[in-house]
């Protein structure tokens, strides 16, 4: 997952946790417009630590998920995965690769 964008992360971490673009936008105070940029890597300028910490918050991760490279999940999470290997689709392995480096990340809320 190395190399995956802040705006893909973001928008994994979203579809994990249930919300749409819309509920996080009144939650957090950040337009619908910014959110959508970020998510599709359109935005003119960075995202800020501020709308980084208050995406973490919503997504109850620290704001790392999101900046870390993702070269280093743990290797128990991918011996579990290898274990499973023959039982699941490519997209399901990416998907459970990218639930365990979103796992590693999580707050206690």
């Amino acid at each position: 997952m190395s190399g995956v964008s802040i705006g893909t992360r973001l928008r994994g971490a979203r579809d994990f946790v249930g919300l749409t673009i819309e509920e996080v936008s009144a939650r957090i105070g950040i337009s619908l417009e910014r959110l959508l940029e970020i998510e599709t890597g359109e935005a003119e300028r960075a995202v800020d630590d501020l709308e980084l910490r208050r995406l973490a918050a919503a997504y109850e991760v620290s704001s790392a998920y999101f900046t870390d490279p993702m070269d280093d999940l743990t290797a128990g999470a991918l011996v579990v995965i290898g274990r499973l290997d023959g039982e699941l689709s490519e997209s399901d392995r990416e998907e459970a690769l990218r639930f365990a480096g979103l796992l590693r990340y999580a707050v206690d809320v």
